[in-house]
């Protein structure tokens, strides 16, 4: 049966066990029951099974329905669930109309594309056609530009060429001038040391040392900074290394909450964020963005990555939060700012499989109760989304809307 031709029906049983208590309704429905927006597809088919085999969940969903009129045309949503006589065939007749209109609405697409296609196509030859005389008409001046570029080539070649030729000469006599400053240096090492020998342990009636000339003065500026160079290089004194130690930071062993603070108000996330240490916190995010904005769209997934960034800059100890949404980007992630974005097929999976893998310091915030409890059997705490968005609105920054 088409999910799409009895969407009213799923509906009405989305609604049915949205008004049930938790205790009444079937386990494989639970993880429905506390979904919101758009259904997964292997979750819709699940549904659409437990509909066709449940009569009391097709009683349920019925009464979520309002009765059709007389000169009302059949619906397959209401066939199915009500299943009056002959209901089979009648439905099979809804879904052959339904089918053949699908099949018009298709052949009435593509007619629209082709018309359209026919067009592009021949806007495009038209403006083969302009190209083409264009590239005629450029043709006949191509042989005179490139004889001109090849003159001007030449030229700018011997002009390189004796650019080169100067260069290469200017190269050969700074080689020539350092040569000789090297040797003017070693000489004047030596004579220093000469001085220096000849001058220990003697009055002051030592005959005057003899002036030596050098090769820099201050009115040789170039032959003084290299000098100076020299002097600088020989003082280059390379720095100590210093050992640079890291320490890891280890995640907080977490305890139950205190008496007093309840797991759905805004208290638990007062008492999340006095934590020291390391703490993971895991948000399920469409979870969250539904109580930020009911139904929630896209732009609600970045408030929730940007509730997470809030969390670890009001946090007194290290956090890493990420967010986990359902998504058909399976595999995919990218971090904002210290907050890990996953997409995965099921959150509420996804989130018991943290917790079973590594529980320590690892604090998840979900409204689904039986996401809690399996996290919390694993070792790790739960908390609702609901105290999250109460922080958020009371106690979280001014500058966040709600």
């Amino acid at each position: 049966m088409d999910p799409e031709l009895l969407s009213e029906a799923l509906a009405a049983a989305r609604r049915a066990l949205r008004r049930m208590d938790d205790k009444d309704i079937p386990a494989k429905l639970r993880d429905i029951a506390s979904r919101s927006g758009r259904l997964p597809a292997p979750l819709t088919k699940r549904l659409l099974a437990e509909l066709d085999a449940s009569d009391w969940l097709r009683a349920e969903a019925r009464a979520e329905i309002p009765e059709p009129e007389d000169e009302a045309p059949e619906s397959a949503s209401f066939l199915f669930l009500a299943r009056p006589e002959g209901w089979e065939v009648r439905i099979e007749g809804l879904v052959a109309g339904h089918r053949e209109a699908v099949e018009r609405s298709e052949i009435k697409r593509l007619e629209t594309e082709l018309r359209r296609a026919l067009a592009r196509t021949g806007r495009l030859e038209q403006k083969l056609d302009q190209a083409e005389r264009r590239e005629q008409e450029a043709a006949g001046g191509i042989e005179e530009r490139l004889a001109a570029a090849a003159v001007t080539h030449r030229r700018s070649q011997a002009k390189l060429k004796s650019v080169a030729e100067a260069l290469a000469g200017q190269v050969s006599a700074a080689a020539e001038e350092t040569s000789r400053l090297i040797a003017e240096n070693a000489d004047l090492r030596q004579k220093l040391k000469a001085v220096t020998r000849s001058g220990r342990g003697k009055s002051a009636a030592s005959p005057k040392p003899s002036k030596v000339e050098a090769a820099w003065s201050l009115d040789k500026p170039t032959a003084l900074a290299r000098h100076l160079d020299d002097i600088n290089r020989a003082l280059v004194v390379a720095p100590a290394k210093t050992a640079k130690t890291t320490l890891a930071a280890k995640p907080h062993r977490l305890s139950s909450l205190p008496a007093g603070v309840s797991p759905d108000r805004a208290g638990a996330i007062v008492w999340l964020l006095g934590l020291p240490g390391m703490v993971h916190i895991a948000i399920d995010g469409w979870n969250a963005a539904h109580l930020l904005k009911s139904p929630p769209v896209p732009a609600t997934r970045n408030r929730v990555i940007e509730a997470a960034r809030r969390l670890i800059l009001a946090s007194a100890g290290k956090r890493r939060v990420t967010a986990v949404f359902d998504s058909s980007q399976l595999g995919e992630s990218f971090s904002a700012d210290d907050v890990v974005v996953t997409f995965v097929a099921s959150a509420d999976e996804e989130l018991i499989k943290m917790a079973q893998r590594d529980s320590t310091g690892l604090v998840v915030i979900t409204s689904d109760r039986r996401v809690r409890e399996a996290v919390e059997e694993a070792g790790a705490v739960g908390l609702w989304s609901e105290a999250l968005i109460e922080w958020l609105k009371t106690g979280g920054r001014r500058t966040f809307q709600s």
